[in-house]
């Protein structure tokens, strides 16, 4: 099973490395949010306090970081998200391994891995992919009791989308779902609540 998985993880990171090699020209909203992130990278410009923005900074922040590694151009800002996106299927399969078991994780890995909309949005300069990483990251870690590594993951999502907030339920959801089913240590949901909050409200 393990070898299935790790073929069907090889599978979906092959799809989106070939997708990152196409020569396909910016769409306008990925031209602004490269012309923003190169203003970081290259001025110094981090508050950005003329650009009219309509989203948190981390996006921005992870393209511009890939532009002060490689030179500014339409290759750099789609690297952050094709990582993103191969990191999102490993945390899939993760996250449905310890929720549902191997045969599910294989299944889910493959189906995100084939799925032409996340395809789609791999080797672009969205910021849709890390936003999917954080979520799927938020969720492994509050399954897996790590409450305070699932508020540092939700805020990281909050600060790449704002809508990522409607997920706070789905995130507490799963996390309280698999504290029901497991024989956790005086199951003090109050205090994992708590170590969630913190984070997500200091970002907030």
């Amino acid at each position: 099973m393990r070898v299935i998985l790790l073929l069907a993880l090889l599978l979906g990171a092959a799809l989106r490395i070939g997708a990152l090699g196409r020569d396909v020209r910016l769409h306008p909203d990925e031209a602004l949010y490269a012309t923003y992130a190169r203003r970081m990278a290259l001025d110094a410009d981090l508050l950005l306090r003329d650009a009219p923005l309509d989203k948190p900074p981390l996006g921005l922040m992870l393209t511009a970081l890939s532009f002060s590694l490689w030179n500014p151009g339409e290759f750099a800002a789609r690297l952050p998200t094709v990582f993103a996106s191969i990191l999102s299927l490993a945390a899939l399969a993760a996250l449905a391994c310890r929720l549902f078991g191997a045969r599910v994780a294989v299944l889910a890995a493959l189906l995100l891995a084939l799925s032409p909309f996340d395809l789609a949005f791999a080797a672009t300069g969205f910021h849709d992919p890390p936003l999917t990483l954080f979520l799927l990251l938020t969720c492994l870690a509050a399954a897996s009791d790590r409450w305070t590594a699932a508020g540092v993951f939700a805020a990281c999502a909050i600060a790449t989308k704002q809508s990522s907030v409607q997920f706070l339920p789905v995130f507490l959801a799963v996390g309280l779902g698999a504290a029901a089913c497991a024989d956790w240590r005086g199951r003090d949901y109050a205090r994992r609540l708590v170590r969630f909050a913190v984070p997500v409200v200091a970002v907030a």
